[in-house]
């Protein structure tokens, strides 16, 4: 997997595409993520103290999101390459930038 916890995230299919986010959590036995403010369920909370209603952020499949260029202000692939100092780094491959992680 190639996203991370903390990456910057766009929603490119479903009911919630062209909403921004970022990872929360990252389930990759599933190949899920869950990204902050998007595909908010609400869930019936059972409790001793009185019931209601929470919301939840539930996990998206990895293939409907996509990394958020800040720079390009558009969705981008991640590649790998190898930096000055001979240390593997993450690349958006839309402008050509270092994500820092």
């Amino acid at each position: 997997m190639r996203l991370k916890k903390g990456d910057e995230v766009i929603v490119i299919t479903g009911a919630e595409k062209g909403k921004i986010g970022k990872i929360m959590t990252v389930l990759p036995k599933e190949d899920k993520v869950v990204v902050s403010g998007v595909n908010i369920v609400r869930k019936r909370k059972r409790a001793a103290d009185g019931s209601g209603f929470s919301e939840v952020e539930f996990p998206f499949h990895i293939s409907n999101v996509a990394f958020y260029d800040g720079v390009s202000k558009k969705p981008s692939k991640i590649k790998y390459s190898v930096d000055a100092s001979g240390s593997k780094v993450r690349v958006a491959s839309a402008s050509n930038t270092i994500i820092a992680s």
